[in-house]
């Protein structure tokens, strides 16, 4: 029997392969499986075609890498830190008011296709960074979070896909993982961003969620941080993107986000410093 060489390359659709990283992980994990089937046809080389279509191979490489710029200045978790402890200023209003109002500009919604709104919630609920995925990473003697409360989240959730079919229209161009330690402010009104996630296209209450579950998590173990500063910025956070963008829809679609952050904040692989009495109220809300 002859085997000849073939020569693979992938297309985008709307099954997984939307996004160009799709398509190189789905021809990297070819390259790593082949060989461990008996009889499969060998992977001899996996790469990617330049510019000028000629053939780089990376066939010998283990581990991707990125490079990025350096953002000076300070996380904006540490602001918050500080108003838990001291309460809110006049800076930390203005901040908060330079991240709305990019939050507003950001959120453009998208001319291309619907299916990537489609695509933003199913990741939300399935994929291993979002529901599922969360939910998994418990361990099954977590305090306050036994399996079958987090089945129960989990079933809820995974209502929601249905819920927001429809919803498809408000596809926009998104950060996807605002969270405070990935905004960095050289001053009172120059930010930059760090991290961009889940391609950059979704729904906006991925970031509103984000950003507003920290201000939540940064006052639940110290008494007193949310009267001192900390709810006055949920609810100017609020206030001030819906009088702006007048998205109000925004608060009919926002329970699924804010239910992902939320097994987020209480899992203990990421903080386990939350204590159980947090993680309860966490998962009630």
């Amino acid at each position: 029997m002859c085997i000849r060489d073939r020569f693979h390359t992938a297309r985008a659709d709307d099954f997984g392969h939307d996004r160009r990283a799709d398509r190189a992980a789905a021809m990297l994990l070819a390259y790593d499986t082949y060989g461990s089937l008996p009889g499969h046809v060998p992977a001899l080389d996996v790469g990617v075609v330049d510019a000028d279509g000629s053939l780089r191979s990376l066939a010998g490489a283990r581990e991707a890498y990125l490079l990025t710029g350096w953002a000076p200045g300070t996380l904006y978790a540490a602001d918050l830190r500080a108003v838990a402890g001291n309460g809110v200023g006049p800076r930390d209003l203005r901040r908060l008011d330079a991240l709305v109002d990019y939050l507003v500009g950001l959120h453009v919604r998208h001319q291309g296709r619907l299916a990537s709104y489609t695509r933003a919630v199913r990741d939300l609920v399935g994929s291993g960074e979002g529901v599922f995925g969360m939910i998994d990473g418990y361990d099954d003697d977590v305090a306050m979070a036994p399996p079958a409360r987090l089945r129960r989240l989990e079933e809820r959730c995974a209502e929601w896909r249905w819920r927001l079919r429809g919803c498809e229209s408000r596809v926009a161009r998104v950060h996807g993982d605002l969270h405070p330690f990935n905004v960095v402010f050289a001053g009172d009104h120059d930010l930059a961003l760090l991290d961009a996630s889940r391609g950059a296209v979704g729904e906006p209450a991925d970031d509103v969620t984000a950003l507003a579950i920290n201000l939540v998590f940064f006052a639940l173990d110290t008494p007193g941080a949310w009267g001192r500063g900390l709810g006055a910025l949920w609810h100017r956070l609020w206030s001030r993107y819906l009088r702006a963008t007048s998205d109000l829809e925004l608060l009919d679609v926002a329970p699924p986000w804010l239910a992902w952050r939320a097994l987020v904040i209480a899992n203990p692989r990421w903080y386990p410093a939350l204590t159980a009495d947090s993680r309860d109220r966490l998962l009630s809300w």
